[in-house]
């Protein structure tokens, strides 16, 4: 069984490299985004023109339609891009698909040595990694380059940290894993609101020296240009079916959307049909929910953890639906969670709780690009799909009802899930606390 289960994984790792080398130019990954990012800062071009002007300037051939806005990435991840730029695109691809999977391999020593999984944590870890590979959510972020292990192996790096009462190193990995993306913004206004001075002394020790280097690279202009190019992304993605945020969990089922097909993709069209009346108060709505998940999130981590590392992965898996926009492969995040629930399933598989939990968790795992493929042919056959004379067709509103199910579940698992698993690691009372707790203050 266990070496089948690696056997598997292996295979499967195997595949993603292999579809990253198969018609290059007609593969268009997320990494490649970022490749451009570095390219134009050694070349001292506009790093935030839009992405098919910007592959132009770059002499990058596509066969692909390339999505016509600009990277979405902070100015912060393109000094750790400048590296890859001495080599040609598809060799950093393979870089970055390497760096990515080393940092898996890490995390599920991690989680395995923390969790204290059986008494052989090498085999341990081996399967863990298998099984994380063949989950969607990581062949999704391996494939198209993303940053979700990056971040995941600096997270544990800081909760270890955190637990060891060294909250300045905790800071110094957060800070560097929020340079690679801002989705963890929700981790630092946690530590601000608990008064963590020593964690947001960390994070300003390894944040502020990179952004320093980018205003000295690119002037304070570069941030406007950024906070356009977001604006830009997050008009064109926030009502596409996928998108896997909470901030439009309600006014993507009002808002209609044009789908064309270029090249391998389904892309959406920049304009929305207009919603209506209805769509503007599910929009209204959706700001109202946002709010409520927000608030709660950070009252139960601020007031009802009792442990400093619950609240830190009860924020973090927060972070995968808050943002304006959120994919599935952001769910590598909630990994932790869902291997402090594999231990509980392991001890006691009847509680009705613990099944409840991992029914919402199971959700996360269908809602992939097949998936949704299959919905979208089936949908189609029974009529259910408006075809245009272009060749695009509109969603129906089934497709983002049925890809909104993971959100909720994500907001389910946060708020509802109680992680035994990482309370019964017994961690260390920081000083703060045995003060009288500057973090859990009554």
């Amino acid at each position: 069984m266990r070496s089948g289960i690696i056997f598997l994984g292996l295979l499967s790792c195997g595949l993603l490299t292999l579809q990253i080398n198969i018609f290059p130019h007609m593969m268009w990954r997320d990494i490649d985004q970022d490749y451009l990012l570095g390219w134009a800062a050694v070349h001292g071009v506009n790093p935030y023109l839009r992405i098919p002007k910007l592959a132009e300037e770059a002499g990058f051939q596509f066969s692909v339609y390339l999505l016509p806005h600009p990277s979405p990435h902070p100015p912060t991840v393109i000094l750790w891009m400048i590296p890859l730029t001495f080599v040609d695109r598809i060799s950093a691809a393979y870089v970055w698909f390497g760096l990515s999977v080393s940092c898996l391999l890490a995390s599920a020593v991690i989680l395995v040595k923390s969790f204290k999984v059986g008494t052989q944590w090498l085999p341990n870890a081996a399967i863990l990694s298998a099984v994380l590979v063949l989950i969607a959510p990581t062949k999704e972020d391996l494939f198209f380059g993303q940053y979700g292990f990056f971040q995941l192996v600096l997270l544990l790096f800081a909760w270890l940290k955190l637990r060891e009462d060294k909250g300045i190193l905790s800071g110094m990995y957060l800070g560097i894993a929020i340079t690679l993306k801002t989705n963890l913004w929700p981790i630092l206004v946690y530590f601000v609101l608990a008064k963590h001075r020593r964690v947001l002394t960390g994070v300003a020790v390894t944040y502020l020296p990179v952004l320093g280097t980018v205003l000295g690279l690119f002037g304070l202009g570069i941030f406007t240009v950024y906070g356009a190019a977001v604006k830009e992304t997050v008009n064109y993605w926030q009502y596409f079916p996928m998108n896997m945020s909470i901030c439009n969990a309600l006014s993507s089922l009002a808002f209609g959307r044009t789908v064309s097909l270029h090249g391998l993709f389904h892309v959406p069209s920049v304009d929305p049909v207009s919603p209506g009346i209805l769509g503007t108060l599910f929009s209204v709505m959706d700001m109202l929910l946002w709010a409520a998940f927000f608030i709660a999130v950070m009252y139960k981590a601020l007031r009802k953890d009792k442990q400093v590392g619950v609240a830190f992965w009860r924020v973090a898996g927060a972070c995968t639906i808050l943002s304006p926009i959120g994919w599935l492969h952001y769910t590598v995040l909630l990994i932790p969670f869902w291997v402090s629930m594999a231990l509980e399933w392991s001890k006691d598989r009847t509680s009705r709780l613990k099944l409840q939990h991992g029914a919402s968790l199971v959700l996360l795992w269908p809602m992939t690009h097949p998936m949704f493929g299959s919905l979208l042919s089936v949908t189609a056959e029974m009529g259910w799909v408006n075809w245009l004379p272009s060749g695009a067709f509109r969603v129906p509103m089934i497709l983002p009802l049925l890809m909104k199910v993971p959100v909720f579940a994500v907001a389910w698992i946060v708020l509802r899930y109680e992680p035994s698993a990482l309370a019964e690691l017994g961690e260390k009372k920081s000083a703060s606390q045995e003060k009288g707790g500057i973090l859990h203050a009554a």
